[in-house]
């Protein structure tokens, strides 16, 4: 492990930092993989870190690491990528999230893979096997007691939409394009509201970057794509179980696609009511998320979706 001067662009494995010297502030997330992607550019996997000496200055830390040492008032606390993934899966239902320790072992609990976006009374020790159980429905992640520690108790914060559009025209793009929905950081100690939309970055060839932001509107060879479907099927695409069971549902009255939000963007229907003429149809147990057929109109002539 190598710890990090407040001055030094960190390139270890794991970070270890104080946040506190940060005083432009600090984000961490979990890195999750692009949503549409015709780049050839690797997936780092892992706990991604921005970081800010001064409010004004550029970020001295822009990278994503194996695991990251998190020291604040003398407290040091380790996010590894599954601790990280999974509350970036689960923040964006905004269900209740608690640190809990097996009774068994006393070993932290991890809600993980489908569980973390459903919440649930027991919860299985990996370390031991041991079930433990609480009396509310909750989802389990240690990272909560970091987040105690150090005074934030928000599970999905305030956000805001940039006042920022985009219009890409992949053709333009040689070396692809990537898009990503935000989700709710970890740690966000900056002054400012975090944003919340549609990331792109767009490659000129496969070396240089040109696009790298984050939009409230982004429209891609013709197609709008929607903020919420986006941000959902980032997360139906990491659970193998769910990512089998998304689909296009259209309405076969009025036509309409239907939009499955919150319990039902984790959970298969086979009968529902649409959303727009109210009629009442049945159909092969799916969730529906309308964006699968929009991006599956940009996968001709790419080699990555």
């Amino acid at each position: 492990m190598r710890a990090t001067s407040a001055a030094c662009t960190p390139n270890s494995s794991t970070l270890s930092f104080n946040i506190d010297n940060y005083t432009g502030g600090v984000a961490i997330w979990g890195a999750l993989p692009a949503v549409f992607d015709t780049t050839t550019q690797a997936f780092d996997r892992g706990v991604h870190v921005h970081a800010r000496l001064a409010r004004v200055s550029k970020k001295c830390i822009d990278a994503t690491y194996e695991s990251v040492n998190v020291v604040s008032q003398n407290k040091a606390f380790l996010i590894n990528e599954a601790t990280a993934v999974h509350f970036s899966l689960a923040s964006v239902f905004n269900h209740k999230i608690i640190s809990l320790t097996c009774e068994q072992c006393s070993q932290s609990i991890l809600s993980s893979q489908l569980f973390s976006l459903i919440p649930h009374h027991e919860h299985i020790c990996h370390h031991c096997g041991y079930i433990n159980f609480t009396n509310e429905a909750c989802i389990a992640n240690p990272v909560i007691e970091l987040k105690k520690n150090l005074g934030d108790n928000s599970i999905k914060r305030k956000s805001i939409l940039p006042d920022r559009r985009i219009n890409i025209d992949t053709d333009q793009y040689l070396g692809g394009v990537q898009i990503w929905g935000s989700n709710p950081s970890i740690i966000w100690t900056a002054s400012r509201d975090e944003e919340s939309a549609i990331h792109v970055r767009a490659y000129a060839d496969s070396e240089r970057r040109v696009i790298d932001n984050t939009y409230s509107e982004v429209c891609i060879d013709g197609e709008y794509l929607d903020i919420e479907m986006i941000r959902l099927w980032q997360i139906q695409k990491m659970i193998p179980e769910l990512m089998s069971n998304v689909s296009a549902v259209f309405c076969p009255c009025c036509d309409a696609a239907q939009f499955d939000k919150g319990i039902y963007a984790v959970i298969p229907q086979t009968y529902r009511k649409c959303q727009q003429c109210a009629f009442s149809f049945s159909h092969e147990s799916k969730i529906s998320n309308p964006v699968i057929s929009i991006l599956n109109k940009f996968k001709q002539g790419h080699t990555h979706d």
